[in-house]
């Protein structure tokens, strides 16, 4: 049965026709695709590249979690206080600071091992 039929939908697609939903709907789907593939990421470079076990990789990715329990219940207070656009846009903001530091870390991570490898290669004292 289609939702745009069904007498009782479970989300009324109506609602994507107001654009302040339709955009904070794909702004909050957005942001969670980029934490979760993130964190999804990182713990598949630390057991693969840095060869750590399941449970490192897993307490190194604690930091994700406890920001998001410390985070999460204080959000309500933040929307009401700033609004919804601003407490979306600060979020936004705040993980692409922190795609930004992780690119920053891999980067210079890269160029280390491509220096080292140069030394490796190249003779000389």
């Amino acid at each position: 049965m289609s939702p745009e039929v069904d007498d009782e939908p479970m989300l009324d697609m109506r609602f994507f026709r107001d654009r302040r939903f339709a955009m904070g709907s794909q702004g909050i789907t957005m942001t969670f695709f980029t934490v979760f593939g993130m964190i999804f990421v990182l713990v598949q470079y630390l057991q693969n590249v840095k060869g750590y076990s399941p449970l490192e990789a897993g307490v190194r990715g604690l930091p994700f979690g406890i920001a998001i329990v410390l985070v999460a219940p204080r959000a309500p207070r933040i929307t009401a206080k700033f609004g919804s656009r601003r407490g979306v846009a600060a979020g936004m903001l705040v993980i692409a600071g922190g795609v930004l530091l992780l690119v920053a870390v891999a980067v210079q991570m890269f160029l280390q091992g491509l220096r080292i490898a140069w030394q490796d290669a190249l003779p000389g004292p």
